[in-house]
Order: C-alpha cells, then sequence, then structure tokens
C-alpha cells in the first residue's frame, strides 16, 4: 500500500492548507470536485469528462462524513474510475474488495498524516482518546492507522 500512502501524501503536497485537523472538504473543493449529498449510501463519486461530484450522507457523523470524503478523493487519486457507490459495510478494513481497501488506506493516510500520528505517538505521548479527537476521526480509524504504522500492537 505504499503506492497509496505516496498518493495521499501528493494530494496534501498539493491541495492541503497544513492545518489540523485535515480538511478533506476544502482538499475536494481545491481539487476542484463539486460535494453533494446524498442517502442512504454512505458515499460515491462519479467521474464525468471533467466534472467530478463526491456526494456525502449528511445524516452520517462528522467523522464518517470526512472519512467518506477522504475515500471517494483516494477511488478518484488512485483511477479507481467512476460511480463508487460506498455502504457503511463497505468502509470496513477487512473489505474483500481490493478498490475499497486502497481507498480506505488512501483516506487513513489523508487524515491521519504518517508524520503527525507519529509526533503525536513519540513526542506527545498523546492517548488514543485524544489523537482521534485531535485528527477529528473515530476512535476505531485512529487505531487502525496506529496498527497500520506498527505503532500499537
Amino acid at each position: 500500500m505504499k503506492r497509496v500512502a505516496d498518493k495521499a501524501d501528493l494530494v496534501l503536497r498539493a491541495h492541503w492548507d497544513g492545518k489540523f485537523p485535515v480538511d478533506p472538504r476544502g482538499i475536494a473543493e481545491r481539487m476542484h470536485a463539486t460535494l453533494a449529498t446524498c442517502s442512504p449510501e454512505s458515499g460515491s463519486i462519479v467521474i464525468k469528462d471533467d466534472e467530478v461530484v463526491i456526494s456525502v450522507n449528511e445524516n452520517e457523523s462528522s467523522v464518517r462524513q470526512r472519512f467518506t470524503i477522504a475515500h471517494e478523493i483516494g477511488h478518484w487519486v488512485l483511477g479507481h474510475g467512476s460511480n463508487f457507490r460506498d455502504s457503511p459495510e463497505e468502509f470496513l478494513t477487512q473489505s474483500p474488495s481490493l478498490v475499497e481497501r486502497e481507498a480506505n488506506a488512501f483516506a487513513a493516510n489523508l487524515l491521519m498524516p504518517k508524520s503527525a500520528v507519529q509526533d503525536k505517538v513519540f513526542v506527545e505521548k498523546a492517548s488514543i482518546e485524544a489523537m482521534a479527537e485531535w485528527f477529528n476521526v473515530s476512535r476505531a480509524a485512529m487505531k487502525w492507522r496506529l496498527r497500520n504504522l506498527h505503532l500499537l500492537s
């Protein structure tokens, strides 16, 4: 998944304002994507000609919406194509679909950049709860990121 992490780093360098928590809505807008709402799916992306529309379910929690937007940006940047309709189950880290696992990994890398996570662990000795709050992600997403970075067993 190094390719996925590298792509997320490129997006951060090109479209992130450097402020925490990372703002996936702002990144999507700076990438010239249109944000819309959808229901009952968690999210979708439609790419047609030069137009990109990312839809997110506004009835879900703010941390889920943020992850969904980052996940859909991942589908776009990783070249997965268009018309993905993601149900909540597809955001599981054990998804059988490679493209869904890649989009999840992209979202984690985008919202929780490796160097910032390492600083929180090694310099600040922050708890999982404190890190989840600071990155504005769910505890489950934070735990998954820490495990993926081999910072939590």
